[in-house]
């Protein structure tokens, strides 16, 4: 596999807790109630889509990303791992 770093977007649920997207791969959204929780399903729901893929797309880069408001952009590494 190649090694590759997709943006997340971690926002605020209206509903309480935090979703979760990747603007890189359509369909691939989580959340959790916590921050934490949300960055393990992210971690999760990201190696499941691209395991589920012959061809992994190419990342964004995100710096060209804009959150909503109170949200942050994260690199997760492909294997599942946060970038630092």
């Amino acid at each position: 596999m190649i090694y590759r770093e997709y943006p997340a977007v971690f926002a605020v649920a209206k509903e309480g807790g935090y979703m979760v997207y990747f603007p890189d791969l359509k369909g691939c959204v989580t959340q959790g109630d916590t921050v934490e929780d949300a960055y393990k399903n992210a971690k999760e729901a990201l190696h499941l889509y691209l395991d589920g893929m012959s061809e992994t797309p190419k990342p964004t880069a995100a710096d060209g990303i804009e959150p909503n408001a109170g949200g942050l952009v994260m690199l997760i590494n492909a294997d599942g791992t946060a970038a630092n």
